[in-house]
């Protein structure tokens, strides 16, 4: 359900949760760009995923 309603809202869950005040005020490394991505509503949902996976492989230094 979490999923639809962020979905409906063009937001990440993790984004979601954030801003209702639900998770840490630290996020972990990355977070924050990557809600920024998820949240980016000119990006298509697979536009989105391939972007997550080239910025994950240049934070993560496993090239996967």
């Amino acid at each position: 359900m979490l999923k639809s309603l962020a979905d409906a809202f063009n937001l990440s869950a993790e984004t979601m949760l954030e801003q209702a005040g639900l998770l840490d005020d630290e996020p972990s490394e990355g977070a924050d760009t990557e809600a920024t991505i998820r949240a980016d509503p000119r990006l298509t949902d697979a536009q989105k995923e391939a972007l997550l996976g080239v910025y994950r492989s240049f934070t993560t230094g496993s090239g996967s």
